[in-house]
C-alpha cells in the first residue's frame, strides 16, 4: 500500500513511501514454502517447439507446461508463443519544459492465440493472469519514463520504490521458474500464488496512470486522490 505521514494536518511534512500491507507480495513460494529438493539437475525450461498442429495430441501435462512457459515470460513483460502483445500506446518521451506531456500512461494489452487441441480451462486460467501482465507492464513504462532525472526528486523517489517491488515480483517469477523446471508448478498453483499480487499491480497502475507526466507537488496530490478512492 502508499503510507502517508501527516495527513491530519498536525505534521506538516507530507510524505508518501510504498510499504507491504502486513504480508508480502504474495503467498511466496520460499523460504516458507520451499522449493523442491532436487537430487539430479533439473530439466531445460524451454524444450522442443510444439507445432501448433500437433499441440493437441500432447498430454495435459506437457500441454501445461509449455503454457506455463509462455505466462511465466509475459509475467516479466517479455512476449511468448501463445501469448502475445496486440496493442501498445505510444512510448514518447514527455518534454516537462516546451511540449504538453502525453494524455496517457503507455500501456500494453495481451491476448492468448491458444493453439488448436488446447485445454479450454487452461487457456482460461491464462486469461485469469493476463490482467497482471498488463499491470506489470504498464508500472514498468511508467519508471521507465518518469525516472528519467528531468522529472525531479518527487518522480524519483516514487520509481525508486516501484522498482523495489519489480525487482521483488522479478525475483518470485524466477523462483516460480524453477518450481517449473522441477516439476512442481501447476496453472492452479500459480494463480494462487498470483492472486495477491494482481491487486498490489492494479493500485501501481492506477497511481501511474494518474500522476503521469506530472512532476513536484502535482504527484503528491495525484498519490492522495487515488488512495482516497481506493
Amino acid at each position: 500500500r502508499l503510507a502517508c505521514k501527516g495527513r491530519d494536518g498536525r505534521v506538516p511534512e507530507l510524505r508518501f513511501r510504498i510499504v507491504k500491507a502486513g504480508i508480502p507480495f504474495g503467498v511466496d513460494p520460499g523460504p516458507h514454502q520451499p522449493l523442491p529438493e532436487l537430487s539430479v539437475p533439473p530439466a531445460p525450461l524451454l524444450g522442443p517447439e510444439v507445432d501448433g498442429e500437433d499441440f493437441g495430441s500432447q498430454p495435459f501435462h506437457e500441454q501445461e507446461r509449455i503454457l506455463l512457459e509462455d505466462v511465466l515470460s509475459c509475467l516479466l513483460g517479455v512476449e511468448g508463443t501463445y501469448i502475445r502483445k496486440v496493442g501498445s500506446t505510444s512510448r514518447a518521451t514527455p518534454a516537462i519544459n516546451g511540449a504538453p506531456p502525453p494524455k496517457s500512461l503507455p500501456e500494453a494489452r495481451f491476448e492468448v492465440e491458444p493453439p488448436p487441441g488446447a485445454d479450454a480451462s487452461t487457456v482460461q486460467f491464462l486469461r485469469q493472469l493476463l490482467p497482471l501482465c498488463e499491470h506489470h507492464a504498464a508500472v514498468e513504462a511508467f519508471v521507465a519514463q518518469q525516472g528519467q532525472h528531468e522529472y525531479g526528486a518527487v518522480n524519483h523517489a516514487l520509481c525508486a520504490a516501484m522498482r523495489e517491488l519489480l525487482k521483488e515480483w522479478s525475483g518470485k517469477v524466477g523462483r516460480l521458474e524453477h518450481a517449473l523446471r522441477a516439476g512442481g508448478l501447476s496453472l492452479a498453483k500459480l494463480w494462487y500464488h498470483a492472486q495477491p499480487s494482481i491487486d498490489t499491480f492494479a493500485l501501481l497502475r492506477r497511481v501511474a496512470a494518474h500522476v503521469y507526466g506530472r512532476t513536484g507537488g502535482a504527484v503528491l496530490n495525484g498519490i492522495e486522490e487515488v488512495m482516497v478512492r481506493s
